[in-house]
């Protein structure tokens, strides 16, 4: 225990903040004890001591004693080299003199020839004693000379083999796995192999041909791979310019396409704008022309009769002051914005809409059945049995009673019926007489409840005015 304690107190000053963890620890105390208890008790040791500055000092002492075994392991392999090169101990220069005795002893032995004299085989014995003397001393070296000959030709056929190994591998070309075998057999090899010096030269000079044909033949094949990537580099390149050119000619071909298509397009737009404003134009004037037209054939109606004075005093005779003609309530707007009352057939031809329609279907088609659609009918009565029926049946909701000029009936193109126009056994007509066969007595009459069933038709006599009634002529 008291060695530990020495290497606290070298320990102790060492690396005083040092921070060692046990495994750590443990990986530095097995460099310098390789016996596991003495290891274990050393780490134990080491682990009870509180103090970090303490146990980071005997740390630093057991690597110290780690540095010192391993120079002396250093040591160690360079003397155990030095005698592996220590030269051959020579034959002694008198051992061919030793076997030159021993062969005459023996030829002595085997003639049993007297005849050497006694002084000669004397001396020989003597050298023979001192030769005797020395026996157990050769027969040591002739085996410890034989075994190193068979241990030396045993390394010089592992060393043959590694060679012959090496110059296979080096001529298939295995220059990484030879390299290792090469660096191996370099510490191996003794100068004394000349044979085998001059064969791991020639390996080595073949190993860095070999490598120089490498190395030439991966220069130039990355050369040719940087020549082949140049070149697809430059061909990707060119197609993408192509590429690039033919997208350009494209949009350019496409602009110039679109442009002329814009150019015919507006050339089309600003011809169908134009015939569409000479179109218009001419509509224009074609509608200018028809309302003047109308208008003018409207104001033709207007034009009086030759003989409007005849009929004035027939009207006048019979104490005729004013004509009527019911609506609805609704219709009045209409009839004034429009400037006056128009025959239902100008209306429809004219999209002039009837909010509410005196007549219905049937008044329609009779009105067709005798070409009176064109027609605007007023009566002498304020009563118009009609108007109650339209009430009735819903045509009307609020009637009104319009009463109109006496000068409608002055106009070249009306017509006067002495019963509705629609029924049957009626007579009108645009003359005089057509006037004067309206019983105007029965139609000045306040209603028609009190006459007999064959005076009843002529209450509803009527005057059929041309087309339309100008305002001017209308008291709403």
């Amino acid at each position: 225990m008291n060695f530990f304690k020495k290497i606290w107190i070298a320990v102790t000053e060492f690396f005083p903040n040092r921070k060692i963890t046990d495994d750590k620890l443990v990986s530095i105390v097995g460099k310098v004890w390789e016996d596991y208890k003495e290891k274990k008790e050393v780490v134990k040791i080491i682990q009870n001591i509180d103090d970090k500055e303490s146990k980071a000092k005997i740390i630093a002492t057991i690597n110290q004693i780690e540095r010192e075994i391993k120079t002396l392991e250093e040591k160690k392999e360079k003397i155990n080299e030095r005698l592996a090169k220590i030269s051959e101990i020579e034959i002694p220069s008198n051992f061919t003199k030793i076997n030159e005795s021993l062969n005459k002893i023996k030829q002595i032995i085997e003639t049993k020839t007297t005849l050497t004299s006694s002084r000669f085989f004397l001396k020989d014995s003597q050298k023979l004693d001192n030769l005797l003397k020395k026996n157990n001393l050769l027969a040591q070296f002739r085996e410890r000379e034989t075994a190193r000959k068979k241990k030396e030709e045993l390394h010089k056929k592992q060393v043959r083999e590694k060679l012959t190994r090496i110059e296979t591998l080096v001529g298939q070309g295995k220059l990484d796995e030879s390299k290792p075998l090469i660096t191996q057999i370099q510490k191996e090899i003794k100068n004394s192999y000349k044979q085998e010096l001059e064969r791991l030269n020639k390996v080595q000079q073949k190993l860095k041909e070999k490598e120089l044909q490498i190395l030439k033949r991966q220069q130039e094949e990355a050369q040719r791979k940087r020549d082949e990537e140049a070149k697809r580099l430059q061909e990707i390149e060119e197609k993408r310019q192509q590429e690039e050119r033919k997208r350009k000619e494209q949009r350019e071909r496409e602009e110039r396409e679109r442009q002329e298509k814009l150019r015919k397009q507006r050339e089309i737009e600003d011809r169908i704008q134009e015939e569409r404003q000479q179109e218009e134009s001419r509509k224009r004037r074609e509608k200018e022309e028809k309302e003047r037209q109308a208008k003018t054939e409207l104001e033709n109606l207007l034009v009086k009769k030759s003989n409007w004075q005849e009929l004035q005093q027939v009207l006048q005779q019979n104490g005729i002051t004013t004509l009527y003609h019911f609506t609805d309530q609704a219709n009045i707007k209409s009839i004034k914005e429009h400037g006056g009352l128009y025959s239902w057939d100008y209306c429809d031809k004219h999209n002039i809409i009837i909010p509410y329609q005196g007549g219905g279907t049937l008044s329609r088609n009779l009105d067709r059945q005798y070409s009176l659609q064109d027609y605007v009918r007023v009566s002498f009565t304020r009563n118009h049995p009609m108007m109650f029926v339209a009430r009735n049946e819903g045509r009307i909701q609020n009637p009104v009673i319009l009463e109109i000029s006496l000068d409608v009936c002055y106009f070249q193109e009306t017509r006067f019926a002495n019963m509705n126009a629609t029924k049957m056994g009626h007579s009108q007509g645009k003359n005089l007489v057509n006037l004067q066969n309206i019983h105007f007595k029965t139609v000045k009459l306040p209603n028609h409840f009190d006459l007999d069933e064959l005076e009843k038709p002529y209450f509803q006599a009527e005057v059929l005015v041309k087309t339309w009634i100008p305002i001017d002529y209308i008291t709403i």
